[in-house]
């Protein structure tokens, strides 16, 4: 089997990772409701893990590092828990994690606009930041998108964001672990990230980074460990964005992941470097057309029409004949396929990751030339 479904979820993971896993289900009671050892060893393992998250996103407010299951439930948290009244910005490439709560909020009287994108499915900056004004109260986008693999100018809009007043809240799934993000440097008031994906971590952890000076309602409230006697959700970090039993065991994995991380510091580029041979080992291959823009900054993903065929039937066919695994579809993205005029059909999505090989490039090549024939 050749997996290159990797913008879903990273499959290999770094030995380290099962191992705190296996570790924690075997030695952690439930972290916050018990005295004992179990319960010191999963809440160091929690504690520190904050502290490198907020290293990682170049943040210095570990306790406003919130976990969570994934980008989905923490996206929801920022765009529906912001207080701040105004427009809010976003565009067409999101993923329905953004886009369907920013629909929910516009049912309940929120303004809502989407800047636009070109066929290259890079999002028309001029557009965006003509948006971005003193009447503008967040700016929610992707850094990198699932479909494309393009990269916004983060820097560029979020000193905009700055400048006008207006919360910069950024979706890392596709970036975080490929693309290096200082949440201070680059003016990132919100950060969400998975840890499933580029992260290397397992599923059912994420979380979200909140600026010191954003107010965020939380999404749940329930139990925390802590002030019990409260009526309402505590109002101090991380609790009040952590209501329930933290996925311990699964956040000992992420810690793992992400010092593993801190230590390979190369693994980015071997990715991008084994997508970037495989679009061009494809590149001239009659009937085959590829999605996106080679001339901006990019995460490792690249997505092909094949013919007239639909996504599902090439995807099909990479599978049976040759074991390759790659996601086909809308992508959970459904107005840059619009954009793309590939919303019928959808788009076969190869995902590369460091643990990937240049054979499986190079079989993946010729799988892709055989589809086309």
């Amino acid at each position: 089997m050749i997996y290159l479904d990797n913008a879903a979820t990273t499959l290999m993971k770094p030995p380290c990772v099962s191992k705190s896993v296996y570790e924690a289900i075997n030695n952690f009671g439930s972290f916050g409701r018990t005295a004992d050892f179990s319960l010191a060893s999963a809440a160091q393992t929690v504690f520190d893990c904050r502290g490198k998250i907020a290293a990682f996103f170049g943040f210095s407010y570990p306790q406003r590092v919130c976990f969570s299951l994934n980008s989905t439930e923490s996206l929801n948290t920022a765009i529906k828990g912001i207080k701040k009244e105004g427009l809010i910005v976003s565009t067409t490439t999101e993923h329905n994690s953004v886009l369907r709560p920013l629909y929910e909020l516009e049912k309940n009287g929120r303004k809502v606009y989407l800047a636009g994108c070109g066929k290259d499915g890079c999002v028309d900056s001029d557009d965006l930041i003509s948006h971005i004004d003193e009447n503008t109260a967040f700016v929610v986008l992707n850094h990198a998108s699932n479909v494309t693999g393009n990269v916004c100018n983060i820097a560029e809009i979020g000193a905009r964001c700055r400048a006008c007043g207006a919360l910069l809240v950024l979706d890392t799934s596709q970036s975080a672990g490929h693309i290096k993000i200082n949440m201070e440097k680059e003016n990132i008031d919100v950060c969400c990230f998975t840890g499933h994906k580029g992260l290397f971590g397992p599923q059912g952890t994420g979380g979200i980074l909140v600026g010191k000076s954003v107010d965020i309602s939380p999404l749940k409230s329930g139990g925390t460990g802590v002030l019990s006697t409260l009526s309402n959700q505590p109002e101090n970090y991380p609790e009040h964005l952590e209501a329930g039993t933290l996925n311990a065991h699964g956040i000992a994995g992420l810690l793992s992941a992400v010092e593993w991380l801190g230590e390979n510091t190369d693994f980015a580029k071997k990715a991008l470097k084994l997508s970037n041979l495989f679009a061009e080992g494809i590149a001239n291959i009659q009937g085959v057309k590829i999605f996106g823009s080679f001339k901006c900054d990019r995460v490792p993903v690249v997505s092909i029409a094949v013919r007239n065929y639909d996504s599902s039937q090439v995807s099909r066919f990479l599978y049976d004949r040759y074991a390759i695994i790659t996601r086909s579809g809308i992508h959970c993205a459904p107005l840059l396929h619009k954009e793309l005029g590939t919303e019928n059909r959808g788009l076969t999505r190869f995902s590369f990751s460091c643990f990937n090989t240049e054979n499986d490039v190079d079989t993946a090549v010729e799988a892709v030339k055989e589809a086309a024939k």
